[in-house]
Formats: structure tokens, sequence, C-alpha cells
């Protein structure tokens, strides 16, 4: 990169990292916990926590967030996706259904079922909103990327 552009660059990303309320020199790659007007606390609640317990299983295999995505037009459904080199994950909350899933997909390919281990959507839906169903996600997840 030419010394020219450096400043410019840097000054984007000040800007951007402002914009998204993150602090003064904080990496790109940390997700802030706002995503421009969306609290995290709008989320759904089965959402957050299956969240809150899927993210760190995903940090230790090198996964970070990429994208949160809320719709509350559309039954709150919500995802978050994660990436790393070769791969990605996302946690999916489908509101009209209120069904909770996790799929995974490489480079190129389908979206896979990290549960059921078969290209979606040919799975039933698991409408289970208890710790254990978390419990069941959070050890599929486990179970997929010790496998890899």
């Amino acid at each position: 990169m030419t010394r020219t552009l450096r400043p410019l660059i840097q000054r984007m990303l000040e800007r951007r990292n402002r914009s998204l309320g993150r602090r003064p020199g904080s990496s790109l790659r940390q997700m802030p916990s706002v995503m421009g007007a969306l609290q995290v606390n709008e989320l759904p609640a089965f959402f957050s926590s299956a969240r809150h317990e899927i993210e760190p299983i995903l940090a230790s295999v090198g996964f970070r967030l990429a994208t949160l995505h809320y719709d509350p037009e559309a039954f709150g459904s919500s995802y978050t996706e994660y990436t790393r080199r070769g791969g990605r994950f996302r946690l999916v909350w489908d509101g009209k259904e209120e069904a909770l899933y996790g799929v995974v997909r490489g480079d190129v390919g389908e979206w896979q079922d990290v549960e059921a281990a078969m290209p979606t959507p040919a799975w039933p839906f698991d409408k289970d909103t208890s710790p254990e169903r978390l419990a069941r996600l959070a050890a599929a997840v486990q179970r997929f990327y010790r496998a890899k």
C-alpha cells in the first residue's frame, strides 16, 4: 500500500469505527454489540441465549462474527453468520416457525444442517425452546467441528 493511501484508509476506518460505536483504535475484527439502530436486547430472547451459548464454541475453532441480521417484519426472524477461512456457520432463528437451527457451508456448496448433516431444508423444525435444546445444538456444533 502506498504511503499516500495509508492515511486516507486509516481516516476512513476511524470514521467507520465511530459510526459503529467502537472505541478509537479498536480492531476491525471485533463486531459491536449494536448493529446500526438494532440493540441486542431487541433480538428474540431464545436466539440471544443461543448466541451466547454457541459463540465461544465457534471462536475456539477460529470463527468470527461477520453478520447479525434481525427482521422484525418477518416474525422476528434473525440470524448471525460467522466466518473463517474455508467455511461459514449460520445460527438461525425462524420467527414464523419459532425454531432455532445451525447451518454450515464450506467455501462452495450447499448449506447443511449441523445437527442432521444433510442439505437444508430437509429436516423437521425443532421447536423446543428449552435449555436442553441449546445444549443439544451446542453439542452438535462441537461434534461437527471436532470431526473436521
